[in-house]
């Protein structure tokens, strides 16, 4: 079966009513996606990474309570949020 081509005939507050509305659905599934990647969880080596740090930073930040880490089956992990979090809280010190 073709695809089909509907044109139908609106009126230009009705085009900039449902323009208005697609957008808000894409910007809503933008947020909601940001959400999710915010709450991932990222290795030592993605985290030191990220940073742009040593391993032996990393430790220090995190004895210092600068940086929250998780122990999950023997492996330490940071929450990406709570490491974008920390970045803000150390430019405000600046």
């Amino acid at each position: 079966m073709l695809n089909q081509i509907l044109i139908e005939k609106i009126d230009s507050e009705d085009f900039f009513s449902r323009f208005r509305q697609i957008i808000k659905e894409e910007i809503a599934e933008m947020q909601q996606d940001s959400t999710i990647k915010e709450s991932e969880l990222k290795t030592r080596k993605q985290t030191k990474e990220l940073l742009d740090t040593s391993y032996v930073s990393l430790n220090k930040w995190t004895a210092e309570g600068k940086l929250q880490s998780y122990n999950i089956g023997g492996k330490v992990f940071y929450r990406y949020s709570e490491i974008l979090q920390a970045l803000r809280k150390n430019k405000r010190r600046r």
